[in-house]
């Protein structure tokens, strides 16, 4: 084999080295991405307050109280007085943490619908209204309508399938990240390994991480909120458009590693130069 024909070969692989170490690289990116934005409860949790989430969920279902207090002929104050903003705040906290956590989250909507029949009861007694069998049925009628309300209001769907996904990514992580390291470990070696001045090996690490640097920006770029998509209501969306945005502020701090790593390894590449000489 001639000289040319050696330094072509060796050109040509790599370059393949370079492209392999590229992919690596951005999966190891994408992989740490997802280990902190589904690690990471607190993202959850700030994103529920940054969005005010509590209060729009206590102001939603306050509202649709009020229209089966309407709907039934019952002032809206003492139906309010079962279902208060703090109480449903204070439920929808416990619900949220407790799914988190991977413990059982019960919605008391059972006792909700109790103090809602008792609370209405005397309020007809003290009207001196008779409570006739088919009002006790009206009266039930009413205090499930607004146990589901509570119910569908107060539950977030989105931490079930957050859990869910959860579990199956950090799976999926513990077999991945591993492969990529060996992967990232030989190509660097061979590079490095394939010249007699190390610092000709070293960069096209240089190279990889350039293009890994570029191709993590991009992704990030692209993993913005849902605007344009109609989902209801209002503040659910909401939520999910902040975590999405916290989620991209931790992938920045990621993408300042990767520039932090490009700069170290061109520091690198100069000492080797200078040791070369």
């Amino acid at each position: 084999m001639t000289r040319d024909s050696y330094r072509k070969k060796r050109y040509i692989i790599s370059i393949l080295m370079t492209f392999i170490l590229s992919i690596s690289m951005f999966s190891l990116f994408c992989a740490v991405m997802m280990y902190f934005n589904f690690g990471d409860q607190k993202v959850i949790t700030n994103s529920l307050t940054e969005s005010k989430y509590y209060d729009k969920v206590a102001k939603d279902i306050n509202e649709r109280i009020k229209e089966i207090a309407t709907n039934h002929d019952i002032p809206e104050e003492v139906l309010l007085k079962v279902i208060s903003s703090e109480k449903i705040t204070v439920e929808s906290v416990k619900y949220i943490e407790r799914t988190l956590q991977g413990k059982e989250a019960k919605i008391h909507s059972d006792d909700i619908e109790d103090a809602m029949i008792k609370q209405v009861t005397l309020y007809l007694a003290d009207q001196n209204v008779t409570i006739t069998e088919q009002l006790k049925d009206s009266i039930h009628i009413l205090a499930k309508e607004c146990k589901v309300v509570y119910e569908n209001k107060i539950e977030l769907k989105f931490i079930d399938y957050y859990k869910q996904y959860q579990a199956k990514v950090f799976h999926w992580l513990k077999i991945t990240i591993p492969v990529i390291l060996v992967i990232l470990a030989v190509c660097s070696v061979v590079l490095v390994r394939m010249y007699r001045l190390k610092h000709q090996g070293v960069r096209f690490l240089a190279y990889s991480m350039i293009a890994t640097i570029y191709l993590s920006v991009i992704a990030n770029i692209l993993y913005k909120p849902l605007k344009g998509m109609d989902i209801t209501p209002a503040y659910y969306k909401s939520f999910i458009d902040t975590y999405i945005q916290k989620c991209r502020m931790q992938n920045n701090i990621l993408i300042y590693i990767e520039i932090f790593l490009l700069v170290l390894i061109l520091l690198g590449i100069k000492v080797l130069k200078k040791t070369a000489k």
